[in-house]
């Protein structure tokens, strides 16, 4: 076969493996859906702490339903009782709205919603029959500052199927260092490919993903059939994902970080509800995952969250305390440093030191100025 037949097949292989991946996540991976009627919604252009936004009149909404002005706030409030058919399943709520949101659960704030993640778990293991009230703080704001009326869909009640989840990665993972057409990576203008097409590693990935995506039945999936396959696509991919890296390849530690701007395109009211939405994503991920680390930098934004979100702020002293939280670099903000004092500038050390020695019992020696355009 010609090169370009080998490309072109390869291509077809390609195609087929993020169509039945998209497939997988769409259809597979969440069962048993069922709406929730009760959702009632107050607007406000006041950014308020979650006991003042219950005092709000809230309106029932239907899916469809229309909310939202530049920078205005719209507070969902969802009531509903898990099924009893769903007795020993994974529930989760999923819910759209087109804002960025951060969900409140018993006056505590537990996980974040947006365009990346709409689902949130409320039962590991349901007994059927709970009756639950989750308050959802929604912001309706966009990128740069734009923004056009949001739309709300009705929010549903679904069964994870945690082992069709744990395959989708599986499978996610491996095509996105094999697929540089539907996978990306920026930094600037530059696309980072993980592996290069001639590489033979690729092309088993390729072999093996094409055969695993097989073994899924997508025309008559059962529950039980389902949990089977998937246990099948993953000992198939183990052989993959045991093969050892090149020689002369390093060893790479990976922590999450987030990069929030204290002062940008948007109002500084609007960074205390990113510390939020940001930071509870983080706790609930090292719940479900002990071996999660991450590291975050400005003492403003742990300033920001102890002040407003007080249990949030204990929940992350405690994982500094074991290890998954590091405090990082040393300023009280990612100070610009073109145009600011000597003197300014030992004063963000001083103030960052001090605080997270005083809050953390930590003695961060890095500086973590990664976004400032330039150095003095």
């Amino acid at each position: 076969m010609s090169d370009q037949g080998m490309k072109n097949l390869e291509q077809l292989y390609l195609s087929k493996i993020t169509r039945r991946i998209g497939e997988i996540n769409e259809r597979l991976i969440w069962s048993d859906r069922t709406a929730i009627p009760d959702v009632a919604l107050a607007e406000t252009m006041e950014h308020l702490p979650l006991a003042a936004a219950k005092k709000l009149t809230y309106r029932p909404v239907k899916d469809g339903h229309k909310w939202g002005q530049a920078w205005g706030t719209g507070w969902f409030r969802l009531r509903f009782r898990i099924p009893s058919g769903f007795k020993g399943e994974t529930v989760a709520i999923r819910f759209k709205t087109e804002g960025e949101c951060i969900i409140f659960r018993d006056d505590t704030p537990v996980q974040a919603l947006d365009q990346g993640r709409a689902e949130y778990i409320v039962s590991e293991r349901a007994r059927g029959g709970e009756r639950l009230e989750l308050y959802v703080e929604a912001g309706a704001n966009a990128a740069f500052g734009g923004f056009v009326m949001r739309v709300m869909s009705q929010p549903e009640l679904l069964a994870l199927n945690r082992e069709v989840w744990d395959s989708y990665w599986d499978l996610q993972a491996l095509a996105g260092m094999v697929d540089p057409a539907e996978h990306k990576t920026w930094l600037g203008n530059r696309i980072l490919r993980a592996m290069q097409p001639d590489d033979t590693r690729r092309a088993r990935i390729i072999y093996a993903l094409n055969k695993a995506v097989d073994l899924f039945d997508y025309d008559h999936p059962s529950r039980g059939a389902l949990r089977e396959q998937a246990r099948r696509v993953r000992r198939a991919l183990k052989p993959i994902y045991d093969c050892r890296a090149n020689a002369s390849a390093q060893t790479v530690a990976c922590l999450g970080h987030a990069h929030i701007d204290v002062a940008w395109l948007w109002p500084l009211a609007e960074t205390v509800r990113k510390c939020g939405r940001t930071f509870s994503n983080v706790i609930e991920l090292m719940e479900r995952y002990p071996e999660f680390k991450f590291a975050q930098s400005q003492p403003q934004l742990y300033e920001y969250t102890k002040q407003r979100y007080p249990a949030l702020y204990r929940a992350i002293k405690q994982k500094v305390r074991t290890g998954q939280w590091a405090p990082t670099g040393c300023m009280w903000v990612e100070a610009d440093c073109n145009v600011t004092s000597g003197e300014s500038l030992v004063r963000q050390i001083l103030f960052g030191t001090r605080f997270f020695r005083k809050e953390f019992n930590s003695s961060v020696l890095d500086l973590w100025i990664q976004d400032v355009f330039g150095y003095s």
